[in-house]
């Protein structure tokens, strides 16, 4: 959120944030979530979904916990999720699909709001986009937006971006059939979790969206989950994970990882690698960018742990992947005056 937060402001008029309800930090109610979406990207529209992804774990029971389990009840059409819905104005309702019985009286709620209707498919429902998009026809939903969120991929010797492709045009050749005038996303991360001896990686959910882009069955949109991981993962806090500072340009992330640094010093010493490296560009003036030069110079507090490090990653990746086709936009960051 600190990353979408510090975009541009021309950024944010330019993107449809997809984002996952679920309690952050310590967060004590679910306010502080939608208050936290609000400081980010203002009075602008967003697609609301639940992150069914998430873990209580080992940490206590909160407010938040408990609201959110209200939120994914199913009674009467998922009614606290419309409900809920409905009380954030720029809020576009995604169809909760855990429960099939009540997915025709939750259409209905949501066709009656006005603001669209946004599908997302996972690894677990997509087997289901058939019978789900059959429901949606019959009730004739105008403005429809159908995601298949891949959740997380990888390639590699026994897989490439073409083999994954060919099964996400099956699908989309499903999609095109039942709902053709709905607009189709295909969303994915290839983030690694790993990082020993890894200097660099293919953003493989470009590559894979490139790939499906050419084969032209129907208009797509891109997306991502901005450099992120689709799971949150366990393990050491901030103290046992070494430095490391990311940086992405439009096909790759490089890695600069310090094992053996104290941590401010190996935080200074990789943002120092990255601006020498053949990569760096030294004409994008955006937050992520100013951060890792800071950290250079020797400021200790832009970059000192690894939240600030994804953050400035994460900043830089959706600024580069959203201009990708208009590469000549990228280095114009300067926002317009207003006048107060």
């Amino acid at each position: 959120m600190v990353a979408l937060e510090e975009l541009p402001e021309k950024d944010k008029d330019k993107m449809l944030p997809i984002i996952l309800c679920r309690p952050w930090v310590n967060s004590k109610q679910l306010k502080n979530t939608f208050d936290k979406i609000s400081d980010a990207i203002g009075d602008r529209f967003w697609i609301a979904d639940i992150d069914n992804l998430y873990e209580r774990g080992t940490s206590a029971e909160r407010e938040v916990h408990r609201e959110l389990d209200e939120l994914k009840v199913s009674d009467f059409g998922y009614l606290n999720w419309c409900e809920k819905i409905k009380s954030i104005p720029q809020a576009i309702p995604t169809l909760q699909l855990e429960d099939p019985d009540e997915l025709e009286e939750q259409i209905d709620y949501f066709l009656n709001l006005g603001r669209g209707i946004v599908v997302r498919f996972t690894p677990n429902t997509i087997s289901r986009v058939t019978q789900i998009l059959s429901v949606i026809s019959s009730k004739q939903v105008q403005n429809l937006c159908v995601i298949l969120d891949y959740e997380h991929i990888s390639f590699g010797p026994r897989r490439d971006v073409n083999e994954h492709a060919a099964q996400v045009l099956g699908v989309l050749s499903q999609v095109e059939a039942i709902t053709p005038a709905a607009k189709a996303i295909v969303s994915a991360t290839s983030f690694p979790s790993s990082f020993k001896d890894l200097e660099n990686q293919t953003i493989y959910e470009r590559a894979l969206y490139n790939t499906l882009q050419q084969a032209a069955i129907m208009p797509l949109i891109y997306s991502d989950r901005g450099s992120a991981r689709a799971e949150r993962l366990g393990g050491g806090g901030g103290d046992a994970i070494p430095p490391r500072i990311d940086y992405p340009d439009r096909e790759a992330w490089y890695f600069v990882r310090k094992e053996n640094e104290e941590k401010m010093a190996g935080y200074r010493n990789a943002a120092k690698d990255i601006m020498r490296a053949a990569y760096w560009n030294s004409d994008l003036d955006i937050w992520g960018t100013n951060m890792i030069k800071a950290a250079a110079g020797g400021d200790s507090s832009a970059i000192k742990s690894p939240a600030r490090s994804s953050a400035v990653r994460i900043n830089i990746h959706l600024h580069q992947q959203l201009f990708y086709d208009n590469p000549d936009e990228l280095l114009d960051t300067d926002d317009e005056w207003k006048d107060i």
